[in-house]
């Protein structure tokens, strides 16, 4: 029993730590499936799922009809992977492929009054194959946290990633950046595992690589960077067995890194028609413009001020990684570089360096490029599965320190301790985990005004759906117009399943523009505020009936606009 607990002080017994590992990855999966269901609809997941239709389209005519080059200006920059999975199999569920692909979403908003679009049904179905990529990210950390040290270090990974709040909640619906972290993380796996097995990688090993680039590719063009990244891998590798004295077949490693090159940028072209139409310009051309975000300059509210995208400090990246994940992130990145000269003796020292430069290369590349950036971090998730495995690998070793039980125990209890705060934050905020922040911003009350908190819209599903109930218990025949802040298709689905014919969307640009009515009901986002606005009584708006909130601050808000006011009830459902 003594060794047992001086070999493993988390008690996973060493000979049953795969075991274990699978176990919690399998346990994760199926609570994954589950809660995805309570998040709502992000902002451009009417947009992608809108592409995803358009792509399928170009593939039902065989590749004549173009639609997906008018949409959405830039749209078409981006490979179709996600979105044309989950339209078809949409398509599929529904009964008729062809009928969504040419009716399904409505291409302008001029038909939503008459004729309904694809309901909550079919954002139910991202939202699943969404968690399931989210999966495939966290799975695919814990397996490469194996290969560079241990069973242990794999469960803690999947531990550290479930209870990161806001990479959880992009887990459920956040369909650009998630696949990509899926298929990025999947490929670091892979990378590691052919370096590895060199020079007699196995066949498995050559597929899902080439595979796992090429999906990534299929989702965004910055997928590049993972042939770079074996490019970069192999120098490692030889420079390596160089200073070791060690020999290594130059022309066959070459060979296998043209082939996979090769193979993967090609098939990176499979679900995206823009890169099919020119497979050398268009995918060059892309990755030149997405690798400034071209189109995305915008206002964001960044340590108190409005700022323009554009002008953003180079830190920005830095800074959103620090303030929106648990401390015992830091604190494991931290006992990771204290412990470095134990891991060269305890890891392989070229993986140790390829999952170091597969954290913090993508960060310095847009730093010095100066890209355009917005939404917070979202765009570089895919960079948090190896900075976790980094993390979970210094908890390990400095748990393994000490020979003492007394002290090994001690040690897990206080790594217990920091896991236990984000849990216990997501399980009372639930399904807003997207608006986490760590006490280095003074949590979510100290981000409050001086960040973009919810930035897409999760919470506004809380608020349609308060609304749906509110207004059938109150006005079951009345018919109304909601107006919102939030983008219209965060609340339409929610809507139109509880009210029907009762509920029409007003979109507020088109108020301006025809000088339509006001609405009967307002709901409200907080985003494009200014700091001023949000804590100087402006926020939430008068006339609020119903407020979503987490931790106390109000994300969303149902505000009655017109006589319905007047006459609503003094309470309401809250």
């Amino acid at each position: 029993m003594t060794s047992f607990v001086r070999s493993n002080p988390l008690l996973l017994p060493r000979l049953t730590g795969k075991t274990i590992f699978y176990g919690l990855a399998l346990t994760l999966l199926l609570l994954m499936l589950w809660i995805q269901k309570d998040f709502g609809v992000t902002w451009d997941e009417w947009m992608q799922g809108h592409y995803g239709k358009l792509v399928l389209r170009y593939f039902l005519s065989g590749g004549v009809n173009h639609d997906f080059l008018t949409f959405a200006q830039t749209m078409y920059l981006y490979g179709g992977l996600f979105d044309t999975l989950t339209g078809f199999f949409y398509g599929i569920l529904s009964g008729d492929l062809r009928h969504f692909a040419y009716s399904g979403l409505h291409d302008t908003l001029e038909g939503i009054s008459r004729q309904d679009i694809a309901g909550s049904g079919y954002f139910e179905i991202r939202h699943f194959v969404n968690a399931v990529f989210g999966f495939l990210a966290i799975f695919y950390a814990g397996l490469t946290a194996q290969k560079l040290r241990s069973w242990r270090a794999a469960c803690l990974t999947l531990l550290f990633l479930a209870l990161s709040p806001q990479f959880l909640a992009h887990c459920m619906n956040n369909p650009k950046d998630i696949p990509f972290a899926a298929m990025t993380t999947m490929a670091l796996n892979y990378m590691l595992l052919f370096f590895q097995e060199f020079p007699a990688p196995r066949k498995k090993t050559l597929v899902l690589l080439a595979v796992s680039i090429a999906g990534a590719l299929n989702i965004r063009i910055g997928g590049l960077m993972l042939i770079f990244q074996l490019g970069v891998f192999s120098v490692i590798t030889a420079s390596w067995a160089f200073l070791k004295h060690e020999k290594i077949d130059l022309l066959k490693l070459a060979k296998y890194i043209i082939t996979l090159s090769l193979a993967s940028y090609f098939g990176g072209l499979i679900f995206w028609p823009y890169g099919q139409l020119d497979p050398i310009h268009n995918p060059l051309s892309a990755f030149a413009q997405m690798s400034k975000f071209v189109g995305a300059t915008s206002q964001l509210l960044f340590q108190g001020h409005r700022v323009l995208s554009s002008n953003l400090p180079w830190y920005y990246i830095p800074l959103w990684v620090g303030i929106a994940n648990p401390l015992f992130f830091h604190t494991g990145l931290f006992l990771c570089g204290l412990f470095g000269s134990l891991l060269q003796k305890k890891i392989d020292p070229r993986l140790l360096a390829m999952t170091l430069f597969a954290a913090l290369f993508p960060i310095a590349f847009v730093v010095l490029r100066g890209s355009i950036l917005y939404d917070g971090w979202r765009h570089f998730l895919f960079v948090y599965p190896p900075l976790v495995i980094l993390a979970a690998i210094g908890w390990d070793i400095f748990i393994s320190f000490s020979e003492n039980k007394i002290i090994r125990i001690i040690l897990s209890l206080l790594l217990i301790a920091h896991l236990a705060q984000p849990l216990i934050w997501m399980i009372r905020n639930h399904p807003n985990e997207n608006v986490y922040f760590n006490s280095l911003a003074g949590g979510l009350k100290g981000a409050h005004g001086n960040y973009e908190t919810d930035y897409w819209g999760n919470s506004a599903r809380d608020c349609a759906e308060w609304l749906g109930k509110y207004h059938l218990q109150n006005y079951p025949e009345k018919k109304i117009t909601v107006a919102t802040t939030a983008f219209f298709m965060s609340t339409y689905p929610y809507l139109k399943k509880a009210l029907g014919d009762l509920y029409t969307p007003q979109i507020l640009f088109a108020q301006e523009v025809r000088q339509l009515p006001p609405p009967d009901y307002f709901i409200a986002s907080s985003r494009k505020m200014t700091r001023e606005q949000i804590l100087g009584g402006a926020w939430p708006p008068e006339g609020t009936l119903y407020e979503a909130k987490a931790d106390g601050v109000t994300l969303c808000a149902v505000v009655a606009v017109t006589n319905v006011r007047s006459s609503a009830p003094s309470e309401t459902l809250r």
